[in-house]
């Protein structure tokens, strides 16, 4: 569940380019999963909204080049954590209807939440 949530929301995040190279960059997902451990529990599980508390709350995120994804919990890199390579100022929960997220796509990346734990969920295939 965290790396989801990790994918989420350092996705959400991607369309930001740095200032030389105009080039997109790919945040961690293994930071989120590591590091953010006052809001969210690892492997374990996190809500989106926790998650963009920790990228504020740390004045940033590293690279996925510099803290690469392992899949699994690992112990928070403190150098690494600490590179702020990207910062938010904010994030904004969207109602939960089709026009307000329709109109939320148009301006900005958009993190969503699906809840899994139903048994038709769980024992879906495609």
């Amino acid at each position: 569940m965290a790396e989801l949530l990790g994918f989420l929301n350092s996705g959400c995040s991607r369309r930001h380019k740095p200032d030389r190279t105009g080039e997109m960059i790919t945040l961690s997902e293994q930071e989120l999963v590591d590091c953010d451990r006052i809001y969210n529990d690892g492997c374990d599980g996190g809500l989106m909204d926790y998650a963009f508390e920790f990228i504020i709350s740390n004045d940033g995120i590293d690279t996925d080049t510099h803290y690469p994804y392992k899949g699994i919990d690992y112990t928070c890199d403190l150098v690494r954590k600490n590179a702020k390579v990207v910062s938010i100022d904010g994030y904004e929960d969207v109602p939960a209807n089709e026009k307000s997220l329709q109109k939320a796509v148009a301006h900005q990346p958009v993190s969503v939440a699906i809840d899994a734990s139903s048994r038709a969920f769980q024992l879906y295939s495609s």
